[in-house]
Formats: C-alpha cells, structure tokens, sequence
C-alpha cells in the first residue's frame, strides 16, 4: 500500500502533514494460454516491490464448464457455468520475484488467461458475473465501491468481438488462444458504481461473460 505525504495547517495556523493514499495504478500484465489443464505464468513479474496486487483472470473455450484451482490466491470468482471465469487475486511479495504462477482448470481444452498488476492497491470488493449467448450488450452489475478502482473483466469463448466499457482505460482487448478478453480500468470514488456495458458481436452461439472487481 502507497501513500503519497500532503501538507496542510491545522486551524491554529500550525503547519501539518498527513498521509493520503495515493490511487491504484496499473503497472502491467501477463499471459498464459494452453492446450492442457495448466496455465502457468512465468518469472519475470511486472512487479518490483511488495505489496501490490495481482489480479488473475482466465477463461476457456469448452462447451461444457471447468472450475479452476488458483494456487496462492483468494479465489473471488470460480463460476462454474460458461464461459468458465476465474478471478483470483493476491497481494504480491518481495519473495514472488522468481517464482512462477499456475492455475489449474479441472478438464483439458484451450484455456487462457491474464495476470494483471496493480500498485498502491488491495481488494475491495466482486460483482455478480453476467453472461449473454447471443449478440447484444453484456451488462456487468454495479458494485458498492470503498473508492478507489474498478476492473472490468470479459471473456468469450470464441473470438467475438466486445468493446472496451465507456470510460474505462483499456488494458487489452485481444483474442488468444480461441478466446476474446476485454480488460479495464476506471478510477472511482466511494459509492454504487452503477453498471458497464460492453457491445457484443459475433457469438454464433458461444457464450460471453464478464464481472467488475473493485481495488481500494
């Protein structure tokens, strides 16, 4: 956790500094993608220093559901249902600068999935996940923020296409390994977030599904 040192004078005229926590930051990502159970992240981590969080997301292509297992991570999200979304996050440590990451899926079929990086950050809170199967909007529900950030998080089966939410910096939106992934950030004061959208095409039939997790 990050904090950035403000001034300030007390109502005597005394001069005064406190500390006010500085923003969550993106500082990088990562990929994994295979043909197998195991999506293994390797070293080196976009990370530097102990205590920022690791946001892990991943999805599958299978038409029938996979859970996951995220070794060394809270799991927020193991949906259970397509397309098959894992969230986990973890907050990082000196010590994670030469080890690899893995996240084991409970059948084999293509799978991929994304390390994201945030500093000055720590878990706030998780949406519902919401899911289409046919071409339209995807609607993430609105989550009570403590302030700080939100992360969209979106994953298809197949290579649809989905915008990036209004509003939100794009960290990518790409497609691999069979798979479409939307992932961004907005930065938010305390409060309901109301919900985000992202326009959906080219399903023929596969599923889409996505969820907000918020950063303090």
């Amino acid at each position: 956790m990050a904090y950035w040192r403000a001034g300030g004078k007390l109502m005597s005229g005394i001069s005064a500094m406190f500390m006010v926590k500085a923003p969550p930051t993106y500082i990088g990502n990562q990929l994994s993608s295979v043909f197998g159970t195991n999506l293994t992240f390797g070293v080196p981590h976009p990370v530097d220093v102990g205590g920022d969080i690791i946001v892990g997301f991943a999805g599958s292509t299978r038409s029938a559901a996979v859970t996951w297992t995220a070794s060394g991570f809270s799991e927020k999200l193991d949906q259970g249902a397509l397309p098959s979304l894992l969230v986990a996050t973890k907050t990082s440590s000196v010590d994670d600068s030469g080890l690899g990451f893995e996240f084991r899926a409970s059948s084999s079929s293509n799978h991929a999935g994304y390390l994201v990086y945030f500093r000055a950050a720590s878990y706030d809170t998780i949406g519902a996940a919401a899911t289409i199967a046919a071409d339209g909007t995807l609607t993430l529900p609105s989550i009570t923020s403590a302030g700080g950030a939100i992360v969209a998080l979106i994953c298809a089966q197949n290579t649809a296409t989905a915008s990036t939410p209004t509003g939100f910096t794009q960290i990518v939106n790409t497609t691999n390994n069979g798979q479409r992934f939307v992932i961004a950030y907005k930065r938010v004061e305390a409060g309901a977030t109301g919900t985000v959208a992202s326009t959906v095409s080219g399903l023929s039939g596969s599923t889409i599904g996505g969820v907000l997790i918020g950063l303090k």
